[in-house]
């Protein structure tokens, strides 16, 4: 997945015991890699890509579940979210094809929008096989992490572990308590390029944590700033003044996706949705010089828990 993972389990166990959990934990995360990663040519979903439109592809179990999760987000969400955005985010500079920041016109955006929509891509339940109705690339890099995360969650508790965090390149799981008694303890970053400091603490349990933002990953040219985070709608970079978005829910892969989805739609969009759909988030924007939180009803309980 191209990042780093932490773990934190607060049973005490031997070192056997613990060195035999993490052989578990990496092979979980090489069989999540060898079906999801499309920087592997070999990899199901890379051959997934490769393979001709109209023709019925066989999935595994997991990857039919991560398709038709990103695929039930992309219609909650009315195409914020799509996971055959690639062609663009490839076209913007943001890809494994690298651009040199130079701005497409429209007649190049035309062309890599006629390459993607999530609604090309059909599944069929009874045989977890998926069709794609005219060639495309499907991507999973903005769900797959918190599907990670739910797997090796998952994981844990088949082997019985009652209190745990589990962190895949920031998305997050967490169960039960710290040693302490107390909640995990959690920080929502500030939004500002080069510097890392808390921005909101958040105490829970039992949840997943994704968040979302374009702080980071852009580029500027001609005074404007590009973000990396492409809406599949216009084919271009969002220009708005969201700067992040962290959502909690019962599931990291659907906080992951989601997170994505709402930073594509902003914050009064993303805010009406929430509260529609009755999802905790915390949304992080500009308002002129300063930076300014709003969230909805549902994340406020996981503020000031001790």
């Amino acid at each position: 997945m191209g990042t780093f993972y932490h773990i934190q389990v607060v049973e005490q166990q031997t070192a056997s015991d613990l060195e035999d959990l993490s052989k578990q934990i990496e092979a979980k995360l090489e069989s999540i890699n060898s079906l999801m990663s499309t920087w592997r040519d070999d990899s199901e979903i890379s051959r997934l890509n490769k393979a001709p439109s109209q023709t019925w592809f066989p999935l595994s179990v997991e990857t039919y579940y991560v398709i038709d999760l990103a695929q039930t987000i992309s219609r909650q969400t009315h195409g914020a979210f799509d996971i055959t955005v690639g062609p663009l985010v490839d076209l913007w500079g943001f890809g494994a094809k690298h651009n040199d920041e130079n701005i497409p016109d429209e007649s190049q955006i035309k062309q890599a929008m006629a390459q993607t929509g999530y609604k090309h891509v059909i599944l069929d339940a009874t045989t977890h096989a998926v069709k794609k109705q005219i060639p495309l690339e499907l991507n999973l890099s903005a769900i797959a992490k918190g599907y990670g995360v739910d797997a090796l969650a998952e994981l844990l508790d088949k082997h019985g572990y009652s209190a745990y965090l589990v962190e895949i390149g920031g998305e997050i799981r967490v169960r039960g308590r710290k040693p302490d008694g107390s909640y995990w303890k959690l920080a929502i970053e500030s939004p500002i390029p080069q510097a890392q400091r808390a921005y909101q603490i958040l105490t829970l349990t039992d949840h997943g944590v994704a968040t979302s933002g374009d702080y980071r990953n852009y580029f500027a040219k001609d005074g404007r700033r590009f973000s990396h985070i492409i809406d599949p709608v216009t084919g271009r970079p969002i220009a708005h003044n969201l700067e992040s978005v962290t959502v909690i829910g019962d599931t990291t892969a659907r906080a992951d996706a989601l997170a994505t989805a709402l930073m594509v739609m902003g914050e009064e969009r993303g805010v009406q949705f929430c509260e529609q759909q009755k999802i905790a988030a915390y949304f992080i924007y500009k308002q002129g010089d300063k930076l300014v939180n709003r969230m909805t009803p549902g994340f406020e309980k996981y503020l000031g828990q001790n």
